[in-house]
């Protein structure tokens, strides 16, 4: 009987500690996460959303729903992927979040097909997404990395985290700046000011980390499937897509360009586009090419950049929606 009084004492002890850590990780350590946040700004915004902007970092830092002449949010998030931000708006519809959002824009940049599944922080996308059914697209090779990734994230989110852990008093202190409109600002960072050589290295690095592993498959047929589905959802709620083929540095452009066609990349993806209804793209990719002074580094606008973007899209959305 005692052996069996201890084993229930530590089973309890160890789910008592469990339940500690996954407090302190979750509420103490990542409440100042740019994921956590900005649901926080979300949660907080109190208009009609008629925009609802998702996608990558691209997106986060690049559009300031604050210049927008229809009321928006910006609800993107680094690294994320097409199934990613499907689930996400599936979610936000199905769970009535706030009222449904008559258009949506997401980034349809050279990066965005390369990403298959979900990187890190499944403490916060199991709400989200469904990830037996993700299971199936074996994302990671296998069916049952997807299944520990949910586990982990439901119930041990700490896991394989100390890099976190040991750097919290740095995350509890770190400000992203992000508005009331979820818009995180790059600030004054000038990309024109750092000297040639340090430019075409940084654009190599970003370009190696983004195509060039991923040359013999720069279009992963899972971020197709999802990349679809969320057309297809956004047809079937009657919401306007716009793709934002999003500003790129001139030399962030010439390294890509070793590696990927960039005209043969979006015409193999022309035809997913056009077996939907209501899809728009706006290509600003080379619209900056000879301004360095609007990036922050090699692919992201700074402040000052993501103003004059905004106001551009601004002008578009008016144009195409006929308003005021």
């Amino acid at each position: 009987m005692k052996k069996i009084s201890y084993s229930i004492i530590f089973i309890f002890g160890l789910i008592g500690i469990n339940a500690i850590l996954s407090y302190l990780y979750i509420d103490i350590i990542m409440s100042k996460s740019r994921l956590m946040v900005s649901d926080k700004r979300f949660k907080n915004y109190d208009k009609q959303i008629d925009m609802l902007l998702l996608g990558d970092s691209h997106i986060n830092t690049g559009i300031n729903p604050k210049h927008l002449a229809i009321p928006s949010f910006n609800w993107a998030h680094q690294g994320t992927s097409y199934l990613q931000n499907y689930y996400k708006l599936k979610y936000y519809i199905e769970k009535k979040l706030k009222n449904k959002p008559k258009k949506v824009l997401i980034q349809f940049d050279l990066q965005s097909f390369r990403r298959a599944g979900i990187d890190r922080n499944d403490f916060y996308w199991v709400k989200y997404v469904d990830y037996f059914q993700v299971s199936k697209d074996r994302p990671f090779g296998s069916r049952y990395k997807i299944w520990i990734k949910y586990l982990k994230g439901r119930f041990i989110p700490y896991a394989g985290e100390k890099d976190t852990l040991f750097q919290w008093k740095t995350l509890r202190k770190r400000n992203y700046r992000i508005n009331k409109w979820g818009f995180k600002s790059r600030g004054g960072q000038d990309f024109s000011k750092l000297p040639n050589r340090k430019r075409l290295k940084m654009a190599k690095k970003r370009v190696g980390k983004s195509l060039v592993k991923e040359k013999k498959q720069l279009i992963k047929p899972i971020a197709v499937k999802y990349f679809s589905l969320f057309l297809s959802l956004c047809e079937k709620h009657n919401i306007h897509v716009i793709l934002l083929k999003s500003p790129l540095s001139k030399e962030y452009l010439q390294e890509a360009m070793k590696y990927v066609s960039i005209k043969d990349f979006y015409t193999s993806l022309d035809a997913i586009i056009k077996k939907h209804k209501h899809v728009t793209v706006l290509d600003y990719q080379t619209a900056y090419i000879n301004r360095n002074e609007l990036f922050a580094d090699q692919d992201h606008l700074n402040e000052k950049g993501s103003r004059i973007l905004t106001k551009k899209i601004n002008e578009e959305i008016k144009k195409l929606f006929k308003l005021p």
